[in-house]
């Protein structure tokens, strides 16, 4: 695997994105949108949308990108984000990722 950098996107260019099927489009478009939108909400909204996906990369990434949302912002909406991630612990391939964004959260997000 060739490490390339994610890029900043804006909510345009990741929405069409978002509206299609293409797994490695929707990383990138995640990844992207964690430097590129500053309107947290939003880009938490976005991975909550894909935290569920059927490919495990796609949610493993929105799980990670969460992690960087409490990292990059100061915040995240335990009320509505902790729950389910609790839930989705009962996913073996991402009950690691599960456990390390959840100590991201408690570190960095201090709302």
């Amino acid at each position: 695997i060739k490490y390339e950098p994610a890029g900043n996107w804006s909510k345009e260019d990741a929405d069409r994105v978002f509206n299609g099927n293409d797994s490695k489009k929707i990383i990138d478009a995640l990844l992207g949108i964690i430097n590129g939108v500053d309107e947290f909400e939003w880009v938490q909204a976005a991975c909550l949308k894909f935290i569920n996906h059927q490919d495990q990369w796609v949610a493993g990434t929105a799980v990670n990108c969460l992690g960087d949302i409490a990292r990059i912002h100061g915040k995240i909406d335990k009320h509505k984000v902790l729950p389910i991630l609790e839930r989705l612990k009962k996913r073996p391939e991402l009950e690691g990722k599960i456990e390390d964004v959840l100590d991201d959260i408690e570190m960095f997000a201090k709302d």
